[in-house]
């Protein structure tokens, strides 16, 4: 073999130098690695959802805590919503049970609730602004207040019916008062229903009892005085 071909076999590859500036593809360095603009976009719509959901959730929940009525069976707030409708000294054996209030663009009310087992007694009083609809409307809400709570009147057997004028803080005002026989425990029983004006507004009253428990003119004397 000739010694040429030995030392062409044998020899270093010749290098090549790297490619400049100018011969890289469309002029300039490769792109780095990143982000794509289709996931930026991506991105950006996720936090514009994510934060709109937030703001949602927040002004729903603002709506829901003015809306929809807060009930508390705290003695000593239902005892400041009663004074907080008027002031009434119940009879003897009634004791708190729950407030109900309501404060927002529609409407405003505050119920009462108190009982007193011993004697079946049931006593609610309901103050209601209606701030969008009538006097007729206004009574309509109270009295599907007071059903929607279970304190509506029910019904009872062989009832007789009576409208007595009872003077409230000076204003003549209409009490019907009705007893007959509760048709489950076949006892006689006695209720008042009316309504006076109250610190606020119209407040609607209903009051049952067993009749042997509370007199009509014991009755009258308490609605007499109220303040």
């Amino acid at each position: 073999m000739a010694e040429n071909q030995w030392s062409d076999e044998f020899r270093e590859p010749e290098r090549r130098p790297d490619p400049t500036p100018e011969q890289w593809a469309g002029g300039g360095p490769p792109p780095k690695a990143g982000m794509s603009g289709g996931m930026k976009a991506f991105l950006i719509i996720v936090a514009i959802l994510g934060i709109g959901c937030v703001l949602c959730c927040g002004i729903f929940g603002f709506v829901a805590y003015r809306v929809f009525p807060k009930t508390s069976d705290v003695p000593a707030e239902v005892n400041a919503g009663r004074d907080a409708i008027a002031k009434i000294d119940l009879p003897a054996g009634f004791e708190p049970e729950r407030v109900v209030t309501m404060d927002n663009v529609f409407m405003a009310m505050t119920l009462v609730v108190y009982r007193a087992p011993a004697i079946n007694g049931n006593f609610a009083m309901c103050e209601m602004q209606i701030k969008v609809g009538d006097a007729a409307q206004q009574d309509q809400q109270m009295r599907q207040q007071l059903d929607s709570q279970g304190i509506g009147s029910k019904n009872i057997k062989n009832a007789k019916t009576e409208t007595k004028t009872v003077k409230i803080k000076g204003h003549d005002c209409k009490f019907t008062f009705k007893d007959g026989e509760d048709p489950n425990s076949k006892k006689k029983v006695r209720q008042v229903a009316g309504a006076f004006e109250g610190k606020h507004g119209p407040v609607f009253l209903s009051l049952e009892v067993d009749a042997s428990a509370l007199k009509e003119d014991a009755i009258i004397k308490m609605l007499e005085g109220i303040k």
